[in-house]
């Protein structure tokens, strides 16, 4: 049966968030028969009268924290000079290679499977474990939607759950987990000084180079260690793609309750304005069968806008009929309805528990940017699990691209969780046109009166 490569997964492991490697380090030493307690950020392992304090820590400073009676140090990437330090403190030192090696061969195969499911969000046995390359992930997805549904109007929120299988393994294995929330004391652990490609490496995020003052930059509203100010970042992503030429690509999919569904099992659009007043938008959304055909109709809408100055035209299509409708300009909206409409998506999506920020300074073929992750969902989504969203975010703070999956509880009783899936993406900024749709003439012809 596969198993994921050392690569794969130190790369897994890796990219969790600081709660969820606890929760899964915690999940491993329950399944290999430990009670586990976490006090502090530090895993207590009981078994048999014998305790076991276990620290999990992100090698990536000069100077590591860890409490001050423990016995084994978990690092979230492999350092010499950690383990050296760690061995010369008398702690046992346990690296991913390890821990993988306990998942494959210290537990059992249906625990272990189970465990790595809902910590990594991908089954144990898959071909591979590494994630396809975000920019892949956020083009599959509109691909994949492109078929399906569209139209602009919000709904209500839903989303996140904590992970309980370190619970549940605790519960099936050694008895119930128990949190505490202890203050316990630290001491420092000296560790050698790196090499220089360790200490760049251990550097973490740089930011998009540096000011006068030597302080790396990032994009308005964000620091080192992630978002520090969401609306500011949202505010200059407005302000950032506002009445500039661009064409932006939006992608949704989910059960009809999900946030920004409104009824619909799917909606796409993608929107090219060369102007605030010169737009076209072609969308598509996809209702349920037992859709009120009076209202929406079954199967997939398509719905056209089209502006170029003092009239608004817009076109429905259904399976049964086309209809069009003339409108003034000011009774319409212009394309800044869009950027608003991106920063909702924003507001809503862009929160939780961040756990990785890179930024590239050198021009490839994104140019300068930020790249975030962020796991865990915000308290607004209590019912999602697998909560996953992700972005990049220029030096203006345009986001230029953003994903987000996560499952809610079952609804068309399959027996599964039902999977949400949104992303945008913009391009061509400042390159784009727009010319006159083929069904113009009609919509003339058919308004004309």
């Amino acid at each position: 049966m596969p198993f994921p490569s050392e690569e794969a997964f130190r790369q897994l492991f890796r990219d969790l968030s600081t709660a969820e490697r606890l929760r899964f380090v915690a999940g491993l030493w329950a399944a290999r028969g430990w009670e586990t307690t976490v006090v502090n950020g530090v895993i207590i392992a009981t078994s048999d009268g014998e305790r076991q304090r276990l620290c999990v820590v992100d090698p990536g400073r000069f100077r590591t924290a860890v409490p001050d009676d423990a016995d084994i140090l978990v690092p979230v990437q492999e350092r010499a000079s950690l383990r050296t330090a760690t061995e010369r403190a008398d702690l046992q030192y346990v690296p991913p290679a390890e821990l993988r090696e306990l998942l494959r061969y210290g537990v059992d195969r249906d625990i272990a499977a189970a465990l790595f499911e809902e910590t990594f969000g991908q089954p144990l046995d898959a071909e591979s474990h590494v994630a396809p390359p975000r920019s892949q992930q956020l083009r599959g997805a509109v691909l994949e939607l492109g078929n399906r549904s569209y139209d602009r109007f919000g709904g209500s929120h839903i989303p996140v759950s904590v992970l309980v299988v370190v619970l549940l393994v605790s519960v099936a294995v050694a008895g119930p987990a128990l949190i505490s929330t202890d203050e316990e004391p630290t001491r420092v652990v000296e560790t050698a000084t790196p090499s220089p490609g360790e200490a760049n490496e251990a550097a973490g995020p740089s930011g998009l180079g540096t000011d006068a003052q030597g302080e790396p930059v990032f994009p308005p509203g964000m620091v080192e260690s992630g978002i520090s100010d969401r609306s500011a970042l949202i505010e200059a992503h407005q302000n950032a793609v506002r009445n500039r030429q661009r064409t932006l690509h939006v992608a949704a999919a989910g059960p009809p309750n999900a946030t920004f569904m409104s009824g619909r099992l799917a909606w796409n659009y993608t929107m090219r304005a060369e102007g605030s007043f010169h737009y076209r938008v072609d969308a598509n959304h996809t209702f349920p069968a037992a859709a009120d055909t009076a209202t929406a109709g079954p199967g997939t809408v398509r719905i056209n806008l089209f502006s170029n100055g003092g009239v608004n035209y817009r076109r429905r299509v259904n399976a049964t009929q086309t209809t069009y409708r003339r409108y003034p300009m000011a009774d319409g909206d212009d394309a800044s309805t869009f950027t608003d409409e991106v920063s909702g998506f924003l507001g809503t999506f862009l929160q939780g528990e961040l756990t990785r920020v890179d930024c590239v300074d050198d021009t490839d073929y994104r140019g300068a940017h930020c790249s975030i992750i962020i796991r865990w969902a915000p308290p607004s989504f209590p019912a999602a699990e697998g909560y996953r969203a992700s972005a990049t975010i220029r030096p203006s703070g345009l986001v230029s691209s953003f994903s987000v999956s996560y499952t809610l509880p079952d609804t068309d009783n399959d027996g599964k969780r039902e999977l949400v899936q949104f992303s945008f993406e913009y391009d061509t900024l400042d390159t784009t046109t727009v010319s006159e749709p083929e069904w113009l003439p009609e919509a003339k012809n058919e308004t004309s009166n």
